[in-house]
């Protein structure tokens, strides 16, 4: 287990790699960066497994490259008042596995490239500010998907899991009554809520 907190920059390296384990990082700036002295094409920050719970300032993850996800899950937290994604890149990003959840001021793809290999994403802005400690869930027709509690104000979501359908509808829900534990970062196991609030389909893309 490792934690960062109350960091200026969270941490930096040309390239940084998260195999297991939980890491928490909280940054004033950017909780993760690929940055350095090395060319472009060499600056990666990969996610291969472990429990990653970001919280920053600026970017909750910052490439000067690419980024890479193959599995593990990713809980990000940009700034609400900050017009900033969850993940900047300068190169690509590619999510082949793993679950990411970003709650940010910007939905996830507005300044994100994702590479045409990377599995499907949902992408909800509300057009209005939600409040810290929100829930917001995700349903399919299986069931839930992911609840979530956010620990800022957001005024969007993204969300992208193993299983999730290009083209299939979502439904949104904002608070109720988690039926799960909540786990690092906010997150909840099993997912699920009674009683939440149906805020609309959205379509994975």
């Amino acid at each position: 287990e490792v934690r960062v907190l109350a960091a200026e920059e969270g941490l930096e390296a040309p390239r940084l790699t998260v195999s297991g384990g939980t890491l928490v990082v909280e940054a004033r700036d950017d909780a993760l960066n690929a940055a350095g002295d090395l060319p472009q094409e060499q600056l990666l920050l990969t996610i291969r497994g472990g429990h990653v719970v970001l919280a920053a300032g600026s970017d909750a993850v910052d490439s000067n490259g690419s980024v890479l996800v193959t599995g593990g899950v990713l809980l990000l937290n940009g700034p609400a008042a900050v017009l900033k994604p969850a993940i900047d890149r300068d190169r690509e990003v590619r999510i082949t596995g793993g679950s990411v959840v970003a709650a940010a001021a910007l939905v996830l793809d507005r300044d994100t490239a994702f590479d045409d290999r990377s599995q499907p994403v949902l992408y909800v802005d509300f057009h209005w500010r939600v409040e810290a400690g929100t829930l917001v869930s995700v349903s399919g027709p299986d069931g839930f998907l992911v609840t979530y509690r956010a620990p800022r104000p957001l005024w969007t979501f993204s969300f992208t899991a193993p299983g999730l359908v290009a083209g299939q509808a979502y439904e949104v829900w904002l608070g109720g009554t988690p039926v799960g534990a909540e786990l690092e970062g906010g997150l909840f196991a099993p997912a699920g809520v009674e009683g939440g609030n149906p805020r609309g389909a959205r379509r994975a893309r």
